[in-house]
């Protein structure tokens, strides 16, 4: 009997590159590279003129372009092998990453509809993942075969059951069987991710309240404990291998967060921002294990 180890390698961006979405470029969070490359394309002679442009979509752009370059360069792949799922369908659907697609989609992102990316040893060098700022990231690898799946899970997903949805798609669609998986979870928000009210999202009340991953403090406020829920419903789904990013991208000043950046949060417009969170095969090739 053999066991088949994979160099499965995961891309962690942080806020390190600056911020990975389009959407989300804005002056109050430009590197100094960013303002740099602003600066040669309107011709500016001083830094601080940058902060009196109205960013265009082609800026935009550019900056995001120089920030998925900066990444692919740090972790060695083609940052126009980076695909993302739309997520349109809301039902556990998953798309692989196959050859044929990923030469038809020399550069990358998204346009797929699907919840869940699948990539496999087959196609090395393909990226999956998704700009985040407090929602986790999950790769869900099938240690023996060589397969990942990589699903952006926020807070409505998790109501879903996206996390078993992921586990699912592996074994349905490829055979995986459960005691193969072991799951990796990016870095999210804490427990400091709050709600005046019960958040709408939190449709299934019983599964949110019997694990405590959504509680009332002695103030009303509601706290959201996504590692508990995640851990719950992989629990419950027979998969027991579960890592988790240390850290709060709330508090951890190296991440970007939407409550931290929020008015009804932290009030700093320089957290705004996505990092991007996925996973790679860098390389072909598989190590043989003899195992008893």
């Amino acid at each position: 009997m053999y066991n088949y180890k994979y160099n499965l390698e995961l891309v962690d961006s942080k806020n390190i590159f600056g911020t990975l979405n389009v959407g989300s470029v804005r002056l109050s969070n430009l590197t100094n590279s960013d303002r740099k490359l602003l600066m040669n394309l309107h011709n500016l002679n001083n830094p601080s003129e940058v902060d009196n442009l109205e960013l265009s979509k082609d800026d935009k752009q550019a900056v995001f372009r120089s920030h998925r370059q900066a990444l692919g360069e740090a972790y060695g792949f083609d940052w126009k092998k980076m695909y993302m799922a739309d997520q349109t369908t809301k039902n556990g659907s998953y798309f692989e990453l196959s050859r044929d697609y990923v030469e038809a989609s020399p550069n990358g992102w998204s346009d797929i509809p699907e919840d869940i990316l699948i990539i496999t040893d087959k196609v090395p060098g393909v990226v999956a993942g998704h700009p985040v700022a407090d929602c986790p990231v999950i790769m869900m690898e099938d240690r023996r075969q060589g397969i990942t799946a990589v699903c952006h899970c926020s807070a409505e997903l998790i109501d879903l059951k996206m996390p078993m949805l992921m586990a699912d798609a592996l074994t349905n669609g490829y055979k995986t069987r459960d005691q193969d998986i072991r799951v990796f979870i990016g870095a999210c928000a804490g427990t400091g991710w709050t709600y005046n009210t019960w958040p709408k999202w939190a449709t299934d009340v019983d599964m949110w309240t019997k694990t405590g991953a959504l509680e009332a403090d002695e103030n009303g406020i509601y706290h959201i404990d996504l590692k508990a829920i995640i851990a719950h419903q992989l629990l419950k789904r027979n998969v027991g291998a579960i890592m988790f990013t240390p850290g709060d991208t709330i508090t951890d000043l190296e991440y970007y967060s939407n409550s931290a950046a929020s008015p009804y949060g932290g009030n700093d417009p320089s957290r705004f921002g996505r990092q991007f969170i996925g996973a790679f095969y860098p390389e072909y090739f598989k190590e043989k294990v003899k195992t008893k």
